[in-house]
């Protein structure tokens, strides 16, 4: 069993490393002379990579703020069956805090609807065959992305916030 686990790895290793070195040169059709730019191919699939994390962290991000809204409303369900003495300090600050949450609710919605018309828009530059403009659709996906992760944590501070002082 271990010599088969070394020569496997053995392979493995005479694989990645002759795969790694016809990889580091490019195709003559992507390689111009005195380049100081990656091709266009390139700087799009790391923009789309970053495109795709992007998304992995939007959805588990939602996924924690739908937790913790069903939390905040089971607390507040908790509130109205057996009401507790609030203060009128800790009522003050619960008021804020739902003001400012429904303000970062509409900040969030707001965003939501951008991603598909942009990504729809990139798809066009790229069949036209504008790759500039396909690129600038990409970079304007991405900060799309970054508001919405921006807007998501804030949500989900003034949820925490909400919950703890419930």
């Amino acid at each position: 069993m271990i010599k088969k686990l070394m020569a496997l790895t053995l392979l493995l290793l005479l694989i990645f490393s002759t795969g790694l070195s016809f990889a580091t040169a490019a195709p003559a059709t992507t390689q111009t002379a005195g380049a100081r730019y990656a091709p266009i191919p390139v700087v799009a699939r790391w923009k789309i990579m970053n495109i795709n994390r992007n998304q992995e962290n939007i959805r588990a991000m939602n996924a924690a703020v739908e937790n913790k809204t069903m939390e905040l409303k089971k607390k507040i369900e908790d509130l109205r069956t057996a009401p507790k003495d609030l203060k009128p300090e800790k009522i003050i600050l619960l008021k804020e805090s739902t003001q400012l949450l429904a303000e970062k609710q509409k900040r969030f919605a707001a965003g939501q609807g951008f991603y598909k018309s942009k990504m729809e828009a990139v798809r066009v530059h790229k069949r036209a065959g504008n790759r500039q403009a396909a690129l600038a659709g990409l970079d304007g996906i991405l900060e799309a992305q970054q508001e919405q992760i921006r807007n998501l944590r804030a949500l989900s501070s003034c949820l925490d916030r909400l919950i703890l002082l419930l």
